[in-house]
């Protein structure tokens, strides 16, 4: 029709009509144009409120993660800090140091959720977001980064300390404390009594070292789940 009409202006050279129908098709396309670019824009926002609400979530079930490993590294601590008070006890048990040490050679590390994190970088949609937002992501990105280094660091020292150990220790009686049902092929002819392990230089430096690393854990634990709830505030902002 609006092409009819110009042909028809053209044929009787009127010139302002045609101009002013020019004027009008360009503003009904230019509008056109604008109307898609804010539908898109409000479909993408859309997206982007949806992820960073699953983000929210996935953070927050993390936290409970977070809250299990401290708990975990904790109980080792403490049973570092017990069996280095019972080397220098009468009546320490060989059981009870049994039991301590296995617990000691256990390496807790931490898995978080990462789904709705992964999406979010994926698709880009982390531009989208305020910038104190984007600067707490890359925070908790890099504390996160720092448990998991760490966690490797000790399931390493633990392999090179079992090859050290292996004629210091009597680890089936620590097995055994854990798996009642486990029976050893002969008797022992290694147990682990307290008073010789407190005068073996191979098993203090082995519950030092394995001092420090639980508590740069735990350190760097409590740093990783700060940066948790910092995002989670964050997040909750630019949801209101």
């Amino acid at each position: 029709m609006i092409i009819k009409r110009i042909a028809r202006f053209v044929r009787a050279q009127d010139w302002n009509a045609i101009a002013i129908e020019f004027v009008i098709v360009t503003a009904g396309v230019l509008m056109g144009i604008e109307v898609s670019n804010w539908n898109n824009a409000r479909v993408e926002q859309a997206r982007v409120d949806r992820q960073v609400a699953s983000l929210g979530t996935e953070l927050n079930a993390n936290l409970a993660t977070i809250d299990k490993y401290e708990r975990s590294v904790e109980s080792q601590l403490a049973d570092l800090s017990a069996l280095q008070r019972s080397f220098g006890a009468p009546g320490s048990s060989e059981a009870q140091t049994d039991t301590r040490l296995m617990n000691i050679f256990r390496v807790v590390t931490m898995i978080l959720e990462t789904s709705a994190y992964d999406e979010l970088t994926r698709t880009g949609s982390f531009r989208d977001v305020e910038p104190d937002v984007r600067s707490a992501v890359t925070d908790w990105k890099a504390k996160k980064g720092m448990v998991e280094r760490l966690d490797q660091d000790a399931l390493t020292h633990r392999i090179s300390a079992i090859d050290s150990l292996s004629g210091t220790l009597a680890f089936d009686p620590m097995v055994k404390s854990f798996a009642p049902t486990f029976e050893p092929a002969a008797a022992r002819p290694l147990r682990n009594d307290p008073a010789r392990l407190a005068k073996d230089s191979k098993v203090r430096n082995f519950l030092a070292m394995r001092y420090a690393i639980e508590t740069q854990k735990l350190k760097l634990a409590k740093d990783l789940e700060h940066a948790t709830r910092k995002l989670l505030s964050l997040l909750r902002r630019e949801q209101r």
